[in-house]
């Protein structure tokens, strides 16, 4: 009888299917019309002796007795054992061997930095709670660092008031600066404004206006001395009073003179220079101005500058006491979840951890993200098996599983396939490159007590069911040039006839074409049966799903008669 394990059909050597290709998987292709079948005759039967029959009889009803569903077409050494095709039903399932796994699974890491030491540490197998203490490792150096990350942190919010108040400073000092500056600027434009539209003409038109009177008076002191002189030719007037029109005359021709420079001066000196100063005095105010407008962005960006420094400061020191704190408050690890307690050292080869420190105990050192324990919650579990490649398109997620474990006697769980891999699990990879496996989980319908994860486990996948196919036994199908057949049997003669093969258990297979019900299919090559070399070759493309007898790939299962003789 051919048994399936994981994926593999394997078959015992005296119920072996018979072909000339010795893969067992190989792809069938589809058939055409079967065309006549070449007929041979059987051999004729040899003359028994006679105590052979009571043997023989003997035989046949205990073979009667305990397989109905098989019988004797012939007598004697040479006799061909037959098989009436029927239809069945045909339970088709796929069995495999796999282990417990939680569906929730947390792994308690090492998160403090460096080396710690565990003090102490809950025994592995023991049920916990959802924050229950697990793991308390040695904190004494971690609290040093602690306060003084504390003190850096005082320090540093020192550090940033100050330079926010020296920036406020900066920015009250850069308001009066700013202000003074605008101020000057406005006065000495105001000063330029009173000389240019003001000042400067009126004193211009001052001296204009002594010149002016200056001429006058020279005019009529002139006339005054002509006069003076004609009277005193008449003697009119004494000698005196010409001296004194001429004095007068003398004076006014000073004036005249003297208000003529000034004019001049004005023009060519005093108000040129003074318009200049107040042009410069103008023009530095304003340039002040910028200036300090200039100074006072650049002493803000400067104050601005350290301040962000400072909160920088402040920002790294603060992270770093809360990395520190929480790494105080990690040397402390809780059950984040109610689970069961693995050390990972005992899921490790040999039970060593990874950085090959033996079992961890109280006083072992753990390195920072060391995996310390595994807490699988038993409340959800389910099973991880893995099929094989050639297997990977006989399941689908929501198949139906049976599931059976050694340590609960007499229990079978059921469930459905939850996730396939889809990429193949190379773990053993290293011992045999050709094997591809896929994990697949399957979640049990319902939790059994008692089940812990590692726990070994078989499971049945009930990849379908069929009925009213025809079906026949496994070793009646042989396969050849590229196509399945059976010999037909119909008294002393047989036939080869092509057949198209569907699915298959462990023990049958269905023919999807070339049999019908009441026909006889030789269990056993014929000896004179034509090697398959010299058979017909198809090139017809068979079932993606051919059975174990042809080249397809069969599952596990059960095949039942419905009527056979």
């Amino acid at each position: 009888m051919g048994v399936l394990y994981d994926g593999l059909v394997t078959f015992d050597e005296d119920a072996a299917i018979h072909s000339t290709e010795t893969s067992p998987l190989v792809q069938l292709t589809e058939i055409p019309e079967t065309p006549r079948a070449e007929k041979f005759q059987l051999p004729r039967r040899k003359k028994s002796r006679p105590w052979l029959w009571g043997v023989l009889l003997i035989a046949c009803v205990a073979g009667a007795a305990s397989w109905p569903l098989w019988h004797n077409r012939g007598a004697g050494s040479d006799a061909i054992l037959t098989y009436t095709v029927e239809p069945i039903h045909l339970d088709v399932s796929l069995k495999l061997s796999g282990e417990f796994k939680a569906i929730r699974n947390v792994e308690i890491r090492n998160l403090v930095e460096g080396i710690s030491t565990i003090l102490s540490i809950v025994p592995e197998g023991q049920m916990v709670a959802e924050g229950d203490q697990l793991v308390e490792l040695a904190s004494d150096t971690i609290k040093d660092r602690v306060e003084d990350a504390r003190i850096r942190v005082e320090n540093a919010k020192a550090a940033l008031v100050n330079s926010q108040e020296s920036l406020t400073i900066q920015e009250k000092q850069n308001e009066s600066d700013l202000t003074t500056a605008e101020t000057n600027a406005k006065l000495a434009q105001l000063d330029f404004d009173q000389f240019d539209k003001g000042d400067g003409p009126v004193e211009l038109a001052t001296r204009q206006t002594a010149l002016e009177n200056s001429k006058t008076d020279l005019e009529r002191k002139t006339e005054d001395l002509k006069s003076a002189k004609a009277l005193a030719a008449e003697g009119f007037v004494a000698s005196n009073d010409v001296l004194d029109a001429q004095i007068a005359a003398r004076d006014a021709q000073n004036k005249q003179s003297t208000a003529t420079m000034n004019l001049e001066v004005w023009n060519k000196y005093a108000e040129p220079k003074q318009r200049q100063t107040l042009e410069r005095k103008r023009d530095e105010s304003l340039r002040e101005l910028a200036r300090v407008k200039i100074k006072a962005e650049a002493a803000i960006l400067l104050k601005d500058a350290d301040v962000k420094a400072r909160e920088a400061t402040l920002r790294v020191e603060s992270n770093r006491l809360a990395n520190l704190e929480k790494q105080l408050a990690s040397c402390i690890i809780k059950a984040p979840q109610p689970g069961m307690v693995v050390y990972q050292s005992s899921t490790s080869s040999g039970g060593f951890s990874f950085n090959n420190q033996g079992p961890i105990d109280e006083g072992t050192q753990v390195r920072q993200n060391q995996i310390l324990i595994q807490l699988p919650d038993t409340s959800r579990m389910m099973v991880e098996v893995r099929v094989a490649e050639q297997m990977t398109d006989r399941i689908r997620a929501g198949q139906i599983c049976y599931v059976t474990v050694d340590a609960l006697p007499g229990q079978v769980l059921t469930g459905k396939i939850d996730k396939i891999s889809p990429l193949p699990d190379n773990s053993n990879r290293f011992m045999n490159p050709n094997l591809k496996e896929y994990p697949t989980q399957i979640v049990l319908d319902t939790t059994a007590p008692g089940l812990k994860p590692g726990m070994s486990a078989k499971v049945e996948i009930q990849i379908a069911q069929l009925d009213n196919v025809i079906g026949v036994p496994l070793q009646a199908v042989y396969t050849g040039g590229g196509e399945s057949y059976v010999f037909v049997g119909n008294g002393a003669n047989y036939e080869r006839r092509v057949v198209k093969v569907g699915t298959s258990s462990s023990d049958t297979i269905q023919i999807v074409e070339g049999l019908k019900a009441g026909e006889a299919v030789l269990l056993s090559r014929p000896k004179d049966a034509p090697e398959d070399s010299a058979a017909p070759r198809s090139d017809h493309p068979g079932t993606e799903d051919s059975g174990p007898g042809g080249s397809g790939r069969g599952g596990a299962g059960r095949g039942k008669s419905k009527g056979n003789t």
